[in-house]
């Protein structure tokens, strides 16, 4: 193919950078705002990012050349409502958005215009909830304990601009959207978590890097706390038999609680720790020790050792369908202070669905689509 046919109408313009994304907004071009008409090819409604597929058509008018664009994570697009049966292969599409800085014929979406002229963009709730607050979710079990089981989401982020420029940090709630109060706010897991690290700790983070040793770039769970509600991914709580078992939708990291052990047994260690309960009144108080080096954060490197100690306690606010925690950490091998947070997920309306990593942001990842670029 003549590599002077260039594609479509490119407009340009400039805007500032926003602070989050799987794998940083700024792996793609956003002085550049790419528009891409062509035909759905295919569509994975994947995770961390799903991705549409289209051959896209040159300003020629005849030649076509493969493109895939980015999307959301798929467990997120589900719970907005979008489904495979919005990309039906052979159907027209027109797709804005900012192209990859290096992967060829990539794209972030930014709005999606469809073959009957409705159009959405990349935040869009095409189901009227966000997360339902269930009404069949019993508040307490048939044991008197409050309900802290079932699938549980934390209420979704977006962003006002469908670019995913313009908001710092995780977006507005969803709910502030509607209600026309949306303003935004940061992530919390950079200066947010307010600790100093010890000599120990520089130490351990001098040679971190982050492309290399960030566990979200490599399929893997960062922690307990920051993965509980990162990007509103669906979690899961279950009874069996002592235990109490915690599925994370993000990144499929489970643990177990145990809650027929008084005292952690000796010389426990785990990538999570290990894990003992006891119920204080209606609260569930979880006791972690055991842990193996791991990080707070990413992108401004905090790890924590294997001296780590965690308490959290969760509480059910039946009224609002929502679970509380609450936490509290210590280390004394790498951390000044203490650490202290809290969030809140709400009953689902969708069923937690194991994460499935399926990480396509390089191009080498894709394999399919790879083979349809041509060669140079």
């Amino acid at each position: 193919m003549n590599s002077s046919s260039r594609l479509f109408f490119i407009l340009i313009g400039f805007f500032s950078l926003p602070a989050f994304s799987h794998h940083g907004m700024g792996s793609f071009n956003a002085s550049v705002n790419l528009v891409l008409t062509g035909i759905v090819s295919d569509v994975a409604l994947v995770n961390p990012h799903a991705y549409v597929y289209l051959d896209a058509i040159l300003d020629d008018g005849e030649d076509i050349e493969p493109w895939r664009c980015e999307m959301r994570a798929g467990t997120v697009l589900r719970r907005s409502g979008w489904s495979e049966e919005l990309f039906l292969e052979g159907d027209a599409i027109t797709i804005e958005g900012i192209p990859d800085r290096t992967e060829p014929n990539s794209c972030y979406v930014a709005t999606v215009k469809f073959a009957d002229g409705t159009s959405t963009d990349r935040y869009t709730q095409l189901s009227a909830k966000n997360t339902t607050m269930a009404d069949d979710h019993a508040a307490l079990t048939v044991d008197g304990r409050p309900n802290i089981f079932g699938d549980w989401a934390a209420e979704q982020r977006v962003n006002i601009d469908p670019r995913g420029i313009g908001t710092a940090g995780m977006g507005a709630l969803l709910s502030d959207v509607r209600s026309g109060m949306a303003m935004g706010m940061g992530m919390g897991m950079g200066g947010a978590l307010g600790l100093r690290p010890t000599a120990a700790m520089r130490a351990a983070v001098a040679g971190y890097v982050e492309v290399r040793d960030n566990p979200r770039k490599n399929c893997r769970p960062t922690n307990i706390f920051d993965d509980w509600t990162f990007d509103q991914h669906i979690n899961q709580i279950t009874e069996e038999g002592d235990t109490i078992i915690m599925k994370y939708g993000m990144m499929d990291l489970m643990r177990t609680i145990h809650m027929n052990q008084a005292e952690h047994p000796g010389n426990v260690q785990s990538t999570w720790g290990h894990s003992i309960g006891r119920w204080e009144g209606e609260v569930l108080v979880v006791d972690t020790v055991g842990f193996e080096p791991g990080l707070l954060n990413f992108r401004v490197p905090i790890m924590y050792s294997e001296q780590l100690h965690v308490v959290e306690r969760f509480s059910y606010d039946h009224e609002r369908r929502a679970l509380s925690r609450t936490w509290v950490a210590e280390d004394l091998l790498y951390l000044q202070g203490t650490y202290m947070g809290q969030d809140e997920v709400q009953v689902s309306d969708l069923a937690y669905e194991p994460y499935n990593c399926d990480d396509r942001a390089k191009i080498e990842n894709d394999p399919l689509f790879l083979d349809l670029l041509p060669s140079e």
